[in-house]
C-alpha cells in the first residue's frame, strides 16, 4: 500500500489566521481625511465650527446634531457628549470644535434654490448698468468682456 500524497495547499498558520482577521490596516504615512463623514440617507451634512451663535443659527435654520453611536440623527441637541465632533483649533484660550450636523435633503435643496436665485439677481444687477464716460464721476463700471460662468444660475 501507498502513504497518501501530501496536499499541494500550505495550512494555514496561526499568524496567517491573525492577519486574515485583523481589520484592514491604515499605514501612518499616507493621507487621511480627519473630517470625513458621512450623512445618513435622505439627509445632507457638513461641519459647523462652534464659534459664537454659529451652531445656534444652524440649529434654527433646520440643521440637526449626529450621534456618535448610531451615527444617525440625535432627536433634541441637548446631550452634548454624544454628538459628533472634532477639534479644529487649539491654540486658543478654549479649544474650537466642529459638529458635524445634518439636514433634511429637500430643505438642503431649497436653500441651495435661494442661494443661486440671489447670485443670479446679483449678477443681473452687476451687469444691467450701463457703462458711464470716462473721466466721470462714476467711472468704476463692470464691463462683461468674456463669460466665466461654470454652469447654468
Amino acid at each position: 500500500m501507498t502513504a497518501p500524497k501530501k496536499s499541494p495547499v500550505k495550512k494555514p498558520t496561526k499568524a496567517d489566521l491573525l492577519r486574515a482577521k485583523r481589520a484592514k490596516r491604515k499605514p501612518m504615512s499616507g493621507r487621511q481625511l480627519k473630517m470625513q463623514a458621512t450623512p445618513p440617507s435622505g439627509f445632507s451634512g457638513r461641519w459647523f465650527n462652534d464659534e459664537g451663535s454659529r451652531l445656534q443659527q444652524a440649529i434654527d435654520a433646520g440643521w440637526l446634531f449626529t450621534d456618535k453611536s448610531t451615527k444617525g440623527v440625535l432627536a433634541s441637541s441637548d446631550d452634548p457628549g454624544t454628538r459628533v465632533r472634532i477639534l479644529v483649533n487649539r491654540k486658543r484660550s478654549e479649544p474650537v470644535y466642529a459638529y458635524f450636523m445634518v439636514i433634511e435633503q429637500e430643505l438642503y435643496q431649497e436653500d441651495q434654490a435661494a442661494k443661486a436665485a440671489s447670485v443670479k439677481e446679483t449678477v443681473k444687477q452687476i451687469e444691467r448698468k450701463p457703462p458711464t464716460q470716462a473721466g466721470s464721476e462714476d467711472d468704476q463700471v463692470y464691463v462683461k468682456t468674456a463669460d466665466l460662468s461654470r454652469s447654468p444660475l
